[in-house]
C-alpha cells in the first residue's frame, strides 16, 4: 500500500536543496563583499584620454574626475601628486552639478598620440561663468594657467576672441599633462568640455555664426517691420511686439555670447544677471503684447487679470531675490518660462472660443512659442538635452516662426476689422 504524504528521503534531499542554496547566497554575497571594493576602486580611478584628434564631450565626460569645494578652500596644487585630494569620477556625458554654491573642481589626464597636431584648444562650452580657470600640469609637475577669468573679466580677457571660453595648449606627440578646470556659475553647473584644434574650432564657429546671424537678420527684420506700422498706425500693440522679440533678440544673443563680444565687453559684470534682465523684460512685453492684442481688458476680464497676475510675479520675483538669493532668482525664472507662455497660449484659447477669426494666427503663435519655453526649461531645470538637435537651434527655429504668426495674427485682425 502507498502511504500519501511526505517521506523521509523527500525531506532530505529538500533540506540538502535549501542548505545549498543557503550556501550559495552566502557565497555570493562575501564575493560581492570582496568585489566592491575593487570595482569601486577602479572606478575612481579614470584612464587617460588619448588624443588622436578632436575630442567631444562625451568623450571628455568619460575620463573627467570631479571634487566639489563648498568652502572654497582648494587649489590646483591639491590635485597635483600622491597627496592630491580623492576625486570622484564624473557620470553622464556632461559634468553636472545642479545649482550648487560649490566650487567645482574637475581635472583630465590627456596624452597625445597625433603625429601631425601639436596646437589644441581646451574648449568649455560657455558663454560666460561667474569664475573659470584652467591648468595644465606637465609631466614634471611644473603648472601652467591657460585661462583665469572672474566675474569682473572683460571680453577682452580672454586668450582667444571667441563667443565661449577657450584655453590653447601644446603638447606635443607622445607627451602627457594633467588639465585641472575649476568655476562657480550663478546659474546652473552643467557645462560640456571638449578639446579641439584650431581647424575643428573654426568650422564650428563658422557654423555657428552662420546659424546666428540668420536668426538675428530675420528677428531683425520683424522689428523693424513693427516699429514702422506704429508709426503708421499708431497702435501700442506693435510697442508691445516690438518689445517682445528685441528681448527674445538680446536674449538669444546673450546665450550665444555674441552680446557680450560685441554688445557690452566692456561691463562683465552685467553678464550675472543679464538672462534675469533681458528673461524678466520678454515675460513682461509677452504678457502687455497679449492683454493687448486679445484686448482682454474689454472682453475676457478674468483672464485679464491672469495675464496681470503672470507680469506681477515676474516683477515681484526679481525685486525680493535680485539682492537677496540671485541664484535662486536665476533657478525660479527658468520655470517661469514656460509657466508664461502656457498662460498666453491660455488666453488665446479662451478668446479663440468666440473670437476664432480674430486670434486663430495668435494661438498658433503661442504655441510655437510653448516648443522652445519648455525645450529651455527642461535643459537647465532638469538637466535633459537632445541628442537630434541642440536646444538652442531648435528654439531659434520655433521663435522664427512664433515671430511670423505674430506677425500674421496682428496683420490677419487689422485686416478682419477693416472688412468689418
Amino acid at each position: 500500500m502507498i502511504v500519501h504524504g511526505s517521506q523521509p528521503g523527500a525531506q532530505s534531499r529538500a533540506s540538502i536543496v535549501a542548505f545549498g542554496g543557503v550556501l550559495f547566497t552566502y557565497a555570493l554575497l562575501v564575493l560581492a563583499l570582496f568585489i566592491a571594493p575593487l570595482t569601486a576602486a577602479h572606478a575612481s580611478e579614470r584612464s587617460a584620454l588619448v588624443l588622436t584628434g578632436p575630442a567631444d564631450g562625451a568623450e571628455l565626460s568619460q575620463h573627467f574626475e570631479y571634487a566639489l569645494d563648498p568652502d572654497w578652500k582648494l587649489r590646483v596644487t591639491d590635485f597635483i601628486g600622491s597627496s592630491a585630494i580623492k576625486m570622484q569620477p564624473v557620470l553622464g556625458s556632461v559634468p553636472d552639478f545642479g545649482y550648487t554654491n560649490s566650487k567645482v573642481w574637475l581635472r583630465i589626464h590627456i596624452v597625445n598620440k597625433s603625429t601631425k597636431i601639436i596646437d589644441w584648444r581646451f574648449l568649455a562650452h560657455v558663454v560666460f561663468t561667474q569664475q573659470m580657470a584652467i591648468y595644465k600640469i606637465s609631466s614634471d609637475g611644473a603648472v601652467k594657467t591657460l585661462v583665469d577669468l572672474k566675474e569682473d573679466s572683460p571680453f577682452a580677457a580672454r586668450a582667444i576672441p571667441y563667443p565661449q571660453i577657450v584655453a590653447p595648449f601644446d603638447l606635443a606627440f607622445g607627451d602627457e599633462a594633467t588639465f585641472v578646470v575649476s568655476y562657480y556659475a550663478m546659474g546652473a553647473s552643467r557645462h560640456s568640455m571638449s578639446i579641439e584644434t584650431p581647424d575643428s574650432l573654426m568650422q564650428e564657429a563658422r557654423v555657428n555664426s552662420a546659424k546666428s546671424f540668420a536668426f538675428y537678420g530675420m528677428m531683425l527684420v520683424m522689428i523693424v517691420l513693427a516699429a514702422v506700422a506704429f508709426v503708421t498706425l499708431r497702435q501700442f500693440v506693435f510697442v508691445a511686439y516690438a518689445g517682445y522679440f528685441m528681448s527674445i533678440f538680446l536674449f538669444v544673443a546673450q546665450a550665444d555670447g555674441m552680446a557680450f563680444q560685441y554688445i557690452w565687453s566692456a561691463f562683465p559684470q552685467f553678464n550675472s544677471m543679464a538672462a534675469v534682465v533681458i528673461g524678466s523684460s520678454a515675460m513682461v512685453f509677452g504678457g502687455l503684447f497679449s492683454m493687448s492684442f486679445l484686448q482682454t481688458g474689454r472682453y475676457h476680464p478674468v483672464t485679464h487679470r491672469l495675464l496681470q497676475l503672470v507680469i506681477f510675479s515676474v516683477l515681484a520675483l526679481d525685486v525680493i531675490l535680485w539682492a537677496t538669493d540671485p541664484k535662486l532668482l536665476n533657478r525660479v525664472l527658468v520655470y517661469m518660462v514656460v509657466v508664461s507662455a502656457l498662460s498666453f497660449l491660455i488666453a488665446g484659447l479662451v478668446a479663440a472660443r468666440t473670437r476664432f477669426r480674430e486670434v486663430g494666427f495668435y494661438v498658433l503663435a503661442w504655441g510655437a512659442s510653448l516648443i522652445p519655453a519648455c525645450l529651455y526649461t527642461v535643459r537647465f531645470a532638469f538637466g535633459i538635452q537632445l541628442t537630434s538637435i541642440t536646444p538652442f537651434d531648435a528654439i531659434r527655429l520655433a521663435l522664427v516662426v512664433d515671430a511670423l504668426m505674430m506677425g500674421l495674427a496682428i496683420f490677419d485682425r487689422y485686416n478682419h476689422l477693416r472688412q468689418s
